[in-house]
């Protein structure tokens, strides 16, 4: 039994459950390997990796112990004058480890996710602050240094009622637990830029920390809420921030309609606050909106809204839209996003002088079944730190799932 919320964006219809977009979906993408339709056939090399399957099965089946490992390189180039190029790269193992199954006490089970990112070269920061961008191009940052090796999800959940009730608590990354939306949210998966694939306005999202997370379940949608350590460290655990009160809170409300001709959408609206005496970053509020919503068998929509009162982080007010095009020309496991983005500097940041607007493209190819190759386009014009009225910036992205 699987107790995540596993998602797979391609994988809705209309009349199907919704399915949440999170980390953990990357379990139930090697589930569906097998089902894939690759534009490449490399049978003898899918035998090869038999055994390693039969293990994992054998994993799943017999101890409940369940994982995927990913591998995902993302390189950048712009036309920026210094610091033209970025490349970095994410090894994920993501798991599950179901421990617990009881009628009158119900399921509870250990969730994981270890994180190595190296960068080659300038950091995602570094290149993205050269092209003007008041927002990093890709969420793969690891400044100040080159590397990043972090536990980022190491939490215990437990789910009640039905399944009804979920908490969670440990080492948590919020990515994984609020303004989830199934067609944005994974840099590694569908587009590159954060106000698309993360969430850069309020800082809750740049902890990775231990905190608690809270989520009870309705039939038209769910209320959750999370609590965590606003100066936690990333690379591990860390207690001695604990007894300072340096926090930072979520509140959500998400309903869950299925529209009449469309399908399954979800509409989720997010408070934050940060303690005032954080210092991290500055104490304030945000909100936050994100919407996804069916259009039909291949037809996705997304919408993303945040703004911060008081400056939390360089970037003030986010407004994001993309289209998913799932199934492209036939291809049946390939995908298409097309996506706008506004984005308004804070006033108090000097750096960033303007309001920046980015339409950025992607192909996802399912070149091989367990290998996707990405070519990504990013159009900025007006960068918030000037310097030119347009930039150019093409990616590549290459995803292997073991």
């Amino acid at each position: 039994m699987l107790a995540v919320s596993l998602s797979c964006a391609a994988t809705a219809a209309p009349g199907e459950e919704l399915i949440e977009e999170d980390s953990f979906d990357e379990l139930r993408d090697f589930t569906l390997l097998d089902t894939r339709q690759a534009h490449l056939d490399v049978s003898p090399l899918h035998a090869l990796l038999a055994p390693y399957d039969r293990l994992r099965a054998h994993l799943v089946e017999r101890y409940g112990f369940e994982y995927v490992i990913t591998f995902s390189p993302i390189w950048q180039a712009g036309t920026q004058d210094e610091r033209r190029t970025t490349y970095d790269q994410k090894l994920e193992v993501v798991g599950h480890w179901h421990l617990l199954e009881h009628e009158r006490f119900g399921a509870g089970s250990l969730l994981y996710r270890l994180e190595s990112l190296v960068t080659l070269g300038n950091t995602t920061a570094d290149f993205s602050e050269a092209a003007g961008s008041s927002y990093g191009l890709n969420d793969g940052d690891t400044s100040p240094d080159k590397n990043l090796n972090s536990i980022a999800v190491f939490a215990w959940e437990h789910l009640l009622f039905g399944d009804r009730l979920r908490l969670v608590a440990g080492k948590l990354d919020p990515n994984d637990f609020v303004a989830l939306n199934r067609f944005v949210g994974d840099d590694r998966e569908d587009f590159f830029a954060t106000p698309l694939s993360a969430n850069p306005v309020p800082p809750i999202f740049e902890a990775n920390a231990l905190g608690a997370f809270a989520s009870y379940t309705v039939p038209f949608g769910h209320v959750s809420a999370m609590v965590i350590d606003a100066e936690g460290d990333k690379r591990g655990f860390d207690l001695s921030h604990l007894d300072r009160d340096n926090y930072h809170y979520a509140a959500e409300l998400a309903l869950t309609p299925v529209v009449p001709g469309l399908g399954p959408g979800e509409y989720r609206l997010t408070y934050y606050r940060s303690d005032d005496n954080t210092e991290s970053s500055s104490s304030g509020h945000a909100l936050s909106l994100s919407f996804d919503q069916d259009l039909g068998e291949r037809y996705g929509a997304s919408l993303k809204f945040a703004h911060a009162w008081r400056q939390q982080t360089a970037v003030e007010t986010t407004l994001a839209a993309g289209l998913t095009w799932r199934q492209p020309l036939g291809f049946r496991d390939d995908q298409i996003g097309i996506g706008l983005v506004f984005s308004d500097a804070s006033n108090e940041d000097p750096d960033n002088e303007r309001d920046q607007y980015a339409l950025e493209a992607y192909w996802r190819f399912q070149l091989t079944k367990r290998i996707e190759f990405t070519p990504d386009v990013q159009f900025i014009v007006n960068p918030a730190r000037g310097g030119s009225d347009f930039r150019f910036v093409g990616g590549l992205r290459v995803r292997i799932i073991l």
